[in-house]
């Protein structure tokens, strides 16, 4: 029994962790679908170029970092709360809800804001796929894990999640951004 209490905490605390993320995501796909915070759809590089190519690109927007950076210290002051009244929740939880959560949100969006930067380098242009075959094959990969990489580093140095938490959030969040993506794109927001 002590093996199931220990995989079920692990999946527990593994599920929590992608809650910062995945609530303020789901939000944003809806605010994009309904036109919400129109005024902050705008490209976070404002049109900049860096050697005739965008910094980021038109899909790196004003409004995405809103969601993550307002969304995830809302998502972790709650799970602080719960914890405080009893609720079993990851002990990072216990940390400053609004340092955490707002380190949390940065870590993701600077990781989205890499993964383009470097895309762009490659030419590879907004919403498409690398043309070499091994491109093709690692692109997918970062697309989906960019932003977790970055928070899993975080939660790593500055908070010592344990690794074992971290991987069972990262496979739970490979998973719910590949069904987000199918999501997206039968929203049409995606192509």
């Amino acid at each position: 029994m002590l093996a199931i209490a220990n995989l079920s905490a692990l999946l527990l605390g593994g599920l929590q962790l992608l809650l910062p993320i995945l609530l303020p995501g789901v939000l944003f796909i809806i605010a994009i679908k309904r036109n919400w915070l129109a005024g902050l759809n705008r490209p976070i590089d404002g049109g900049f170029h860096l050697a005739e190519r965008p910094l980021f690109g038109p899909n790196k927007t004003w409004r995405g970092v809103f969601f993550y950076v307002v969304g995830a210290p809302v998502v972790v002051l709650a799970l602080n709360v719960l914890g405080a009244q009893g609720w079993s929740v990851a002990p990072v939880f216990r940390s400053d809800p609004l340092q955490l959560g707002l380190s949390w949100g940065l870590a993701y969006v600077v990781g989205e804001l890499l993964n383009s930067f470097v895309k762009r380098r490659l030419g590879i242009g907004a919403g498409l796929a690398a043309g070499s075959n091994i491109g093709a094959k690692i692109q997918p990969f970062f697309d989906n894990t960019d932003g977790s990489l970055a928070v899993g580093l975080l939660l790593i140095i500055a908070y010592h999640v344990e690794w074992q938490y971290l991987l069972v959030s990262f496979v739970l969040g490979l998973t719910v951004h590949a069904l987000t993506d199918i999501w997206m794109r039968k929203l049409q927001l995606k192509k």
